[in-house]
């Protein structure tokens, strides 16, 4: 009985721990979020869902792309010497030592592991999450991206609308367990007959 319930568990699914989890999105967006002297402090992956009940939007989760800037010693030379620039131009010093200390250099932004790449044989903008050895853990998608630069973050804006609790967020990897019950309690029916 224990050798024909481990077969049933094997045959289910051959391995489904390796395959990735598919969470489908309305809209992905990349946004650049510039503080008030125009400067890029943050770069955030947002993934939304359309609310007819409030005909708009919502976010359902985000995520700060850390990797996605690439830092170099020619454009951090370069970065600092147009900072000084217009630092220079900055007459209160209370003012200037505002700018100087908002306006360090990030790096050039080069998209990083979470930017939404193309699939053509699908048609999804998809952003791939791997594991610590290289396989696909993840696929966030959408048919639709935009890629946005705001003064405000459309993240926290959102919350003023939606409370964060309530968003659907990503699949749990709990739940993609549960969707192969059905047919583990198919096969615990005909092994008990």
């Amino acid at each position: 009985m224990k050798v024909l319930l481990l077969l049933l568990i094997i045959s289910i699914d051959a391995d489904p721990a390796n395959k990735p989890i598919v969470d489908t999105f309305d809209s992905i967006e990349v946004n650049h979020r510039l503080n008030k002297w125009g400067v890029e402090n943050l770069a955030q992956v947002i993934v939304w869902n359309w609310c007819s009940g409030h005909n708009t939007f919502h976010v359902e989760w985000w995520k700060s792309m850390n990797d996605a800037y690439t830092r170099t010693n020619e454009g951090e030379e370069a970065w600092n010497k147009k900072r000084r620039e217009v630092a220079d131009r900055i007459e209160p010093w209370e003012v200037r030592k505002d700018f100087l200390d908002s306006s360090y250099y990030r790096g050039e932004f080069t998209g990083g592991a979470l930017y939404p790449v193309k699939n053509y044989t699908n048609g999804y903008y998809e952003i791939k999450i791997r594991d610590k050895y290289g396989s696909i853990k993840r696929i966030i998608r959408s048919k639709n991206f935009t890629e946005s630069w705001t003064n405000n973050d459309p993240e926290y804006d959102d919350r003023k609308i939606q409370h964060p609790r309530n968003r659907k967020g990503l699949t749990s990897d709990n739940e993609t367990l549960l969707l192969h019950l059905p047919q583990l309690e198919k096969g615990l029916i005909d092994i008990i007959r």
